[in-house]
């Protein structure tokens, strides 16, 4: 469409885009975010309605003067490109940065929120522990990146400057406790699951980060063995040189052998707890032609900061359920081992869910099913039998599965078979401390 000579007309040219003969400018480009770094921000952003145009590149610019002036940091970044580093800024300066799509013409701004970049910790490690890196969840245009080091074993970390003043997180678990045995063959119980460490999480203040660390990591406990009991799981901790022990963590408490219904053993904790690490499962009662029971279930997400999770009762028995009692099966000696109690979720180490610490599950009958971690959720182990609802050939007869290394998951109780069967190990527990860019 021509306009006069020497002359424009708002309402003609946007009718004209109206009718697609002048295109529109590019829309913002979508969740903009900022995350600070040492003399460095690095921006993220999601692709932007193009109103049908093809995006060349995209323009990502900073200012710090609340964008009354802006810096192209660069306008040859691949349209396939959704992360750009901006390099060779000042700490401790405010920043707000924007993108922009490139088609015909540059698109209209998407903002970041504002942001400071600052100096890192400066640290250094012993004991080999894991290091990662990952950006967590933007809000208001601002996220952070997270470095994480997280201890499988004993180590540690030694933090020498803290230059952005900034606090740090901890996450510890204990070890989990050891699966129950079966005893007195067809007509006993099956072994109840051993209790989910102990779990907390919390901050260690900027002014008490610089110190050295020692991170001690507790091994899950034995299952029952023949002519052995069930272990209870050992506890985790992080101390201080200066400033003490922050955190001492317990051990899942070991499960009952399959020969009572009596109440579980709590571990390094209380029965009188509400809190502790999820309990374990109980195991079904065999007794072939009378009436067999299947097992109770473990508490559901049991923690706090002194106890750890009980273990599953035997079939039948009245504790390490939080109240959940048992029921009966059907006649003629199928009954199921009950659940453990689901575990923990945490973003901490990873930035993404990851639940752990669960109740390993309580044996059961023959060719029934033994009893999970609430769904494996919380990695605890499987009671034998045929656990999940399928066959469970990897482990030896009916023993329990062991709980997941390095999650604090209870032992599986064993499976009912003429012969005495073996409980599963718990878990050993964990470490984890996250540092703030």
């Amino acid at each position: 469409m021509a306009f006069p000579s020497g002359r424009f007309s708002p309402t003609r040219f946007r009718r004209a885009q109206a009718q697609r003969l002048l295109p529109f400018q590019c829309k913002a480009p979508l969740n903009c975010a900022a995350y600070r770094d040492d003399t460095q921000i690095t921006v993220t952003w999601e692709k932007p309605n193009s109103e049908g145009q093809t995006i060349n590149y995209y323009q990502v610019s900073y200012s710090s003067d609340g964008g009354t002036n802006w810096t192209v940091a660069s306008s040859t970044i691949s349209a396939s490109t959704f992360e750009y580093d901006i390099t060779g800024l000042t700490n401790g300066t405010a920043y707000i940065c924007s993108v922009q799509a490139i088609t015909w013409g540059v698109g209209e701004r998407g903002l970041t929120g504002s942001v400071t970049p600052n100096g890192f910790f400066t640290y250094s490690v012993t004991g080999s522990p894991t290091e990662t890196t990952y950006m967590g969840t933007a809000s208001g245009g601002v996220g952070y990146k997270y470095k994480v080091i997280y201890f499988t074993g004993t180590g540690t970390l030694t933090v020498s400057a803290n230059p952005g003043s900034s606090s740090a997180s901890y996450g510890i678990v204990g070890g989990g406790g050891g699966g129950g045995k079966t005893t007195l063959g067809w007509s006993g119980y099956g072994g109840g699951g051993g209790g989910g460490g102990d779990i907390i999480e919390g901050t260690i203040a900027s002014g008490d980060i610089v110190d050295t660390w020692t991170a001690t990591i507790g091994g899950g406990g034995t299952g029952g063995q023949s002519g052995a009991n069930p272990t209870s799981g050992s506890q985790s901790s992080l101390s201080g040189a200066s400033h003490g022990s922050l955190t001492v963590m317990y051990g899942g408490g070991k499960a009952l052998d399959g020969t009572t219904g009596s109440a579980p053993d709590w571990g390094n904790g209380s029965p009188s707890a509400t809190n502790g690490g999820s309990g374990g499962g109980g195991g079904a009662k065999g007794w072939f032609g009378t009436g067999a029971t299947n097992g109770n279930k473990g508490g559901e997400g049991m923690r706090n900061l002194s106890y750890g999770g009980a273990g599953g009762g035997g079939g039948g028995g009245a504790g390490g359920d939080a109240g959940n009692g048992y029921v009966y099966g059907s006649w003629g000696g199928s009954a199921y081992g009950g659940y453990g109690g689901a575990g923990y979720s945490t973003t901490l180490r990873l930035g993404t869910t990851e639940t752990i610490a669960g109740g390993g599950g309580g044996g059961s009958c023959p060719n029934s099913s033994g009893g999970s971690s609430s769904n494996s959720s919380g990695q605890g182990g499987g009671g034998a039998g045929r656990g999940n609802g399928s066959s469970q050939s990897a482990i030896a007869g009916y023993y329990g599965y062991p709980g997941t290394a390095n999650t604090g998951g209870g032992g599986g109780g064993a499976g009912i078979w003429g012969t005495d069967q073996y409980g599963g190990n718990g878990g050993s527990g964990r470490v984890v401390v996250r540092l703030p860019y």
